[in-house]
């Protein structure tokens, strides 16, 4: 057995992890959160939990924190953690060195499984029958499992529906970036857990301009504080605006990067998104970019719908209006946004402004 497998195969135990940074329960998360509670306590029987959303959201965190929580049930349970890309780069080095047989047959029993980014295994067919014969392994001796991943199972377009059917057994739990309520209790938590004194009005200051993840301003907290010590001063209402002015710039957008990172997205050509090519899986990815086209940039509905396979002003409105009508009902589109969005660098708006120019 290679030296990768013995690290796979040997469980560590959970009170011998390093602790998580205190949790924090948002409106954005308390799905997800309720979920591996019960979990942890064993209520229902709940075997495993699916976490997705984009990066930087707090998955992660979660599925610490659970593991945190079983460790104070039961001090001496077992857990493995692995990322999704780790666990097929340790197959493929089972694979070279011809010992694939034991890869497969690791038998160490553990309470929790924590498989993070899933989704980074699609396509990877192999990886996926692996996977598979692992979680019947360790399923059938009573292990629960946390997956995370940046996509919903639905979306894993390029995943055995064996596995995409293993996901759906449980609880499948959206998390999402904080709005501006909870950026602000984000903040307040950031700044009392790293002993870091932000002024009230700072931390308003700071939730208004910078709608990024929790990881996002963790760091923004630490670098206040780090520049406060630089300059031997206190930190303060005026030091934190300063610091706004330095890191925050607003970002400019152009069509053809929202065309670009669309049709990463949805992994089809930008060519074919821009065509007049009707076909019926390019009509939620061409909505999405005129929407993201009306809302990040100065460009009148005739420039989108010509920059579209020249399309009248009319399609593009027609598309922004019935994405912001599905909107509030439809987790998944609020997702592709949110990517998309995160992989242009802007984030969510939160006021109507940006949603009004869709109706006009």
């Amino acid at each position: 057995m290679t030296e990768v497998q013995r690290s796979l195969s040997k469980p560590k135990t959970l009170s011998e992890s390093a602790p998580a940074e205190p949790f924090l329960v948002l409106p954005e998360n308390r799905l997800a959160h309720t979920a591996i509670c019960e979990q942890s306590r064993g209520a229902g029987n709940l075997a495993a939990v699916f976490l997705y959303g984009p990066s930087g959201a707090g998955k992660s965190h979660l599925a610490w924190h659970a593991a945190q929580r079983l460790a104070r049930e039961r001090p001496s349970a077992k857990f493995k953690s692995i990322a999704a890309a780790e666990f097929a780069a340790r197959l493929a080095d089972a694979a070279q060195q011809a010992t694939v047989h034991d890869f497969q047959t690791m038998r160490s029993a553990c309470e929790l499984f924590v498989l993070e980014d899933i989704h980074a295994l699609e396509g990877r067919w192999e990886s996926q029958r692996q996977l598979l014969a692992l979680i019947d392994e360790q399923s059938s001796s009573g292990c629960r499992w946390i997956w995370t991943s940046r996509k919903s199972p639905g979306e894993l377009s390029e995943m055995h529906p064996r596995l995409v059917n293993r996901f759906h057994g449980g609880v499948t739990a959206l998390v999402r970036l904080p709005g501006k309520s909870s950026r602000v209790a984000l903040l307040e938590h950031f700044a009392r857990t790293q002993q870091v004194p932000l002024p009230a009005e700072g931390v308003q200051l700071l939730a208004d301009a910078l709608p990024v993840s929790p990881r996002e301003l963790l760091a923004v907290v630490l670098r206040i504080s780090q520049n406060a010590a630089f300059k031997r001063c206190q930190i303060t209402t005026d030091l934190v605006r300063r610091f706004l002015q330095q890191e925050v710039v607003p970002p400019t957008v152009e069509l053809a990067e929202i065309a670009n990172a669309v049709a990463r997205h949805f992994s089809i050509s930008a060519a074919k998104l821009r065509s007049r090519v009707r076909l019926q899986g390019l009509v939620m990815p061409r909505q999405c970019a005129m929407y993201l086209s009306r809302e990040l940039t100065p460009s009148r509905l005739e420039q989108i719908g010509q920059y579209y396979g020249q399309r009248d002003h009319s399609t593009v409105l027609h598309a922004c209006r019935r994405l912001k009508q599905m909107l509030p009902d439809d987790a998944t589109t609020r997702l592709h946004l949110c990517q998309i969005r995160a992989a242009l660098g802007v984030h969510d708006p939160e006021t109507g402004a940006d949603e009004d120019r869709c109706n006009t």
